[in-house]
């Protein structure tokens, strides 16, 4: 275990519950912190030397949907449906995915050095819609008060201000870039011969692919993160749409000196579900997977359909700790000077939001890396 890992509560470091109410009479009775906690204008609660919860302002309520008395005792990722926070099974805190959270961090941090910390938090909410990304800037401030040791954890949602500025910085230079392409064939294809000029047609039809998909890519996760989203289930077929898929990505840029196979695929191939997503989300776990191989290496797609219809994408690459803990969460990215971090968010969102599915990865030195994909069978 490393000395990060270490610093994080295990299970047994819980005050009781007689504890917990003397410690939130201690800090509700004192003018002073109930009235700076009630002032602040973003949420904010204080917490014990074990990180739960002893008192909460209004603004922490209203967020939430339920009473301060109900937050008593939980602690930040529990009372914000962290997906990897349980209560009963993996405390919040105590989860392999905690050590790389910038709230478990920030307040850590604070605790060890009696000295205010700032960090930036990512977090997978669950909710009655199914999942949702959460950007957060987090205050983490010492307070002693009758002698204990307390937190002051301040949160400033930045959801919108991330997703602003992955849109301005990353998807706008892409259709930039793209339409710069696009418009300096246009403006060569009158001195080309007959030759060229069908080569760049290609290229010309090619370059307008890419700008459609990606604005309706962005348009898509947009809608799917407000929860409106319009999908449509149809009958596909399996083969046709792999096939397709793996000849396309095959032939990216990503793929230069590398081979996506063709499909392996066992059982039934026709599927009732919501193509558009299927394919999207798929092509993204092969972009994924070409970018984590090296030069000579193959990327294998296959799909079975027996009990559960089952897709499989595999690279003989493997995935750090750190960068599994924090892969599907939005913003997060592996790519050297930055990328869009969406890739693997979108892929979770769209399969588990819109699909009815399940989406896993292992990735071990041995067996490589392979993401599998599970949708709903046959009534």
């Amino acid at each position: 275990m490393t000395n990060r890992q270490q610093t994080f509560f295990t299970p047994a470091e819980l005050e009781t519950p007689e504890r917990l109410a003397a410690q939130n009479r201690l800090l509700a009775t004192d003018p002073v912190v109930s009235t700076m906690l009630d002032s602040f204008p973003e949420p904010a609660v204080v917490l014990n030397r074990h990180r739960q919860i002893v008192l909460a302002n209004d603004k922490v309520a209203a967020r939430l949907q339920c009473s301060r008395e109900s937050l008593i005792g939980q602690r930040t990722g529990e009372a914000f449906a962290c997906i990897h926070a349980n209560a009963e099974t993996a405390p919040c805190g105590t989860t392999p995915f905690c050590q790389f959270c910038g709230g478990a961090s920030a307040i850590v941090n604070s605790q060890a050095s009696l000295q205010p910390d700032v960090k930036e938090c990512r977090l997978l909410c669950s909710g009655e819609d199914g999942i949702r990304a959460v950007d957060l800037r987090i205050w983490a401030t010492p307070l002693t008060l009758g002698g204990e040791p307390f937190t002051v954890f301040a949160v400033r949602d930045t959801t919108d201000e991330k997703r602003r500025t992955l849109l301005e910085q990353l998807f706008f230079h892409d259709i930039l870039n793209a339409a710069t392409t696009l418009k300096g064939i246009i403006q060569i294809w009158p001195r080309l011969r007959s030759d060229q000029a069908e080569e760049m047609h290609r290229m010309a039809g090619d370059v307008t692919d890419q700008i459609l998909e990606e604005i309706q890519a962005q348009r898509d996760l947009a809608a799917a993160e407000r929860g409106d989203l319009a999908v449509r289930p149809e009958e596909v077929d399996v083969v046709q749409l792999l096939t397709s898929v793996c000849e396309l990505h095959g032939q990216d840029a990503l793929a230069a000196g590398k081979t996506v196979a063709a499909p392996l695929i066992d059982g039934s191939t026709t599927l009732r579900t919501v193509a558009v997503l299927l394919r999207r989300v798929l092509g993204n776990l092969i972009k994924n997977a070409l970018e984590a191989c090296g030069t000579g290496d193959t990327v294998t797609v296959s799909f079975e359909n027996r009990a559960v219809p089952t897709f499989r994408i595999h690279n003989p690459g493997v995935m750090s700790q750190a960068v599994q803990a924090q892969l599907f969460q939005r913003s997060f990215t592996t790519k050297q000077g930055g990328g869009r971090g969406v890739g693997t968010y979108s892929v979770k969102l769209f399969v588990e939001n819109y699909l009815n599915g399940t989406v896993t990865f292992q990735s071990t030195q041995q067996a490589g890396t392979t993401f599998t994909v599970s949708l709903p069978g046959a009534d």
